[in-house]
């Protein structure tokens, strides 16, 4: 979980490598799922296509948004963008919340 700018992202990782995505400010805006694999110290996230993302079974939707080999490194209990090669990105960081 963590925020960005004027709203609030999380994404869960479930055991069976499945994660959904959502970021809120009054309701979700943006959404996302899909399949996780980890590679080192990196989570990988590729979303799976959604044909027709206003009937999507969710508060008002803005945005599917897609990750297609998106890269976050896990440092302790957070996820940090990186580009693909590597480099730390500005931008959101989710941290695990208790």
């Amino acid at each position: 979980m963590g925020t960005k700018d004027d709203y609030y992202t999380e994404i869960k990782l479930y055991d069976d490598s499945v994660f959904a995505y959502k970021a809120t400010r009054e309701f979700p805006f943006e959404v996302s799922d899909g399949k996780w694999i980890i590679h080192g110290d990196t989570v990988i996230l590729n979303s799976e296509p959604c044909a027709n993302p206003e009937l999507l079974q969710h508060p008002p939707v803005r945005t599917y948004k897609m990750f297609t080999k998106a890269k976050y490194l896990v440092k302790g209990n957070s996820l940090i963008p990186v580009s693909n090669s590597g480099k730390l990105q500005r931008g959101e960081s989710l941290s695990r919340q208790n």
